[in-house]
């Protein structure tokens, strides 16, 4: 039941994640293209799409594990828990671990069959890039922030 939960917040979180994240690359696209045209590169959508996708990743990866770690909302991942977890980030509790990689195997989960289905719709490079490196971001925060099992559990996530 617990699985379930989490593979459940981490829906939620990634899809109002990408929902965000193609907010402001359409907007960053659309500045780009319409007010910098002296600057602008063929390359520079896809930078743009890329440095988005793995934000998202990031931010849904911390965001989906606070909030299935006990935090009150996936948002408010720094900072004070309830009074009975003690205080700090998800990833220096115990069972962090596991919930982490529950958190980027559903999102990876999720994260293909989006990215293919928008590469057969628009079959635009830009969708491309940018859900692999939401991928990409997701494994980033999973394998990078996260605590070995011999490492001592410190407020500071980042050895």
């Amino acid at each position: 039941m617990a699985v379930l939960t989490t593979a459940l917040k981490t829906i939620a979180v990634l899809m109002c994640s990408l929902l965000l994240a193609a907010i402001v690359g359409s907007i960053g696209s659309i500045f780009l293209e319409v007010l910098l045209p002296r600057f602008f590169s063929a390359l520079l959508p896809y930078a743009l799409w890329l440095v988005i996708g793995i934000y998202c990743g990031l931010l849904s990866f911390g965001g989906a594990g606070a909030w299935a770690s006990g935090h009150a909302s996936p948002w408010g991942w720094r900072g004070k828990i309830p009074e009975t977890q003690g205080e700090g980030d998800w990833i220096t509790r115990p069972g962090a671990k596991r919930i982490g990689t529950t958190v980027a195997i559903v999102g990876m989960i999720v994260i293909v069959p989006l990215g293919v289905l928008f590469h057969l719709i628009s079959h635009d490079g830009h969708s491309l890039t940018f859900f692999v490196s939401v991928m990409i971001g997701m494994i980033l925060g999973r394998w990078s922030l996260m605590p070995d099992d011999s490492a001592r559990l410190s407020g500071n996530p980042i050895r």
